[in-house]
């Protein structure tokens, strides 16, 4: 996900309740500082949309969730 340029909701919401998962397992990790309920609601289409400012294509959509994941994850 880090390195994602381009990443459908599927993908997203499945790569997402993965880390989730390890999280809640005890994994030890930076994502304890993140907010998950935020994370899975802004990568929804209309929430990337209301980020962007305007209506997007799906792969425009697919662009700035993958946008949202990195800038999000690198900030851990």
């Amino acid at each position: 996900m880090l390195y994602a340029r381009r990443l459908g909701l599927s993908e997203a919401m499945e790569s997402l309740s993965l880390l989730k998962m390890a999280q809640e397992a005890g994994m030890k990790g930076p994502f304890d500082k993140l907010s998950w309920g935020r994370l899975f609601l802004g990568v929804q289409p209309a929430h990337v949309q209301a980020g962007v400012g305007r209506p997007l294509s799906e792969e425009e959509i697919e662009t700035a969730r993958a946008d949202l994941v990195r800038e999000t994850l690198n900030r851990l």
